[in-house]
């Protein structure tokens, strides 16, 4: 069991230094075995990796939503309350970048007034 959890880590692992492809194709052959076997935790690891694998490629926070929802509605997040977890961060992060974009948005096409006299 180490050594699946080990495998679908290193998905994540390699993301994070900056291997996107190494990352989707390891994620691409790990995500059916998991579903196979029946591996939740690697599942949810592959979904939210790819997750955001694909808004570095495209950031659209609609399909970062829609990604974090999978990972939240999949069944790894009844067995391991750290998805549960991440889930809620991963939305709350979504939401601050919505509202900052947003918030710059308004700052970027507001007239500027001066305030100096």
């Amino acid at each position: 069991m180490a050594a699946r959890h080990a495998t679908a880590s290193s998905t994540s692992g390699i993301a994070t230094l900056g291997r996107l492809d190494e990352a989707v194709k390891i994620a691409d052959v790990l995500e059916p075995l998991a579903t196979k076997i029946g591996q939740g935790y690697s599942i949810a690891l592959c979904l939210s990796t790819r997750t955001w694998l694909e808004f570095v490629r495209e950031p659209n926070l609609a399909k970062l939503e829609a990604g974090f929802q999978a990972v939240a509605k999949s069944d790894a997040k009844a067995r391991f309350p750290f998805w549960e977890v991440l889930s809620e961060v991963q939305l709350s992060a979504l939401d601050l970048f919505a509202a900052t974009g947003r918030a710059l948005y308004r700052v970027l096409t507001s007239p500027r007034v001066s305030t100096r006299k």
